[in-house]
């Protein structure tokens, strides 16, 4: 799951969260609700045929207007819930 939160722990809703694979293509994208929730399914890899693509590890961005946004990496190998602390601009 995703959680945006601002510096003092309020949620920030209808904040846009972006997935970028390995190779740096947009992928995903989700937006927060009112609580500063998302959720969003993303591949580990993807199979061509008899190749496998691996999209692994995303960059993954949070932005809302007003704050700095902020980016994260995603192993879905590791970790598979990111909170993410937006700054007041």
């Amino acid at each position: 799951g995703l959680l945006a939160k601002d510096s003092i722990g309020n949620n920030i809703p209808d904040a846009t969260v972006n997935f970028f694979n390995v190779t740096g293509d947009l992928t995903n994208t989700a937006i927060t609700n009112a609580s500063g929730n998302a959720r969003q399914n993303v591949s580990e890899f993807i199979i061509y045929g008899v190749t496998i693509g691996y999209q692994n590890n995303y960059t993954v961005n949070a932005s809302k207007t007003g704050f700095i946004t902020e980016t994260q990496s995603l192993n879905l190998t590791t970790n598979t819930n990111l909170t993410f602390i937006l700054t007041p601009i």
